[in-house]
């Protein structure tokens, strides 16, 4: 692939407008809030990067991104909102509903470089999703400390 990103739209076309992603990411039976967040993770990074690279910069999990953009996208194929993709030459196409990809460069970390699909893109942008993560983490934060302050008086 070297520094195009693919697959082309001739050879997958999830066919999502960014009306349909719209739908998409505010519908919590298809788009989880973790996923959510990913998304607004590789947003806020500019909308491209390895997995590694985004994982490191926001101190996250190793794999997890990956591994759960792949379920997200499984979501959608589900929801039929989109059709499987059938690319030959690899066995994990689910990627592909979410974002174009491409090898990494020698001077470039991880191997292969993820970029949201513009529609997509659009579609966070107009959704506000940096104010809507400012938000999500808060939550999670007061989340933890509830079960922090519950364990702590459990112990007592």
């Amino acid at each position: 692939m070297g520094s195009k990103w693919g697959p082309s739209k001739d050879v997958f076309d999830p066919k999502l407008t960014k009306a349909d992603w719209l739908s998409i990411i505010n519908d919590r039976e298809i788009c989880h809030e973790n996923w959510l967040h990913i998304l607004a993770r590789y947003y806020e990074y500019g909308g491209e990067g390895a997995c590694s690279e985004i994982e490191d910069e926001y101190e996250e999990q190793r794999y997890s991104y990956n591994i759960m953009m792949q379920a997200f996208a499984k979501r959608i194929i589900a929801s039929g909102r989109c059709e499987k993709p059938d690319l030959k030459d690899n066995k994990n196409t689910y990627w592909c509903v979410i974002f174009v990809g491409r090898e990494a460069q020698k001077d470039e970390p991880g191997i292969y470089i993820w970029k949201l699909r513009d529609e997509l893109s659009e579609a966070l942008e107009e959704f506000d999703i940096v104010s809507w993560d400012q938000d999500y983490l808060l939550r999670e934060l007061v989340k933890r400390y509830k079960t922090l302050i519950t364990k702590t008086n459990n112990t007592e």
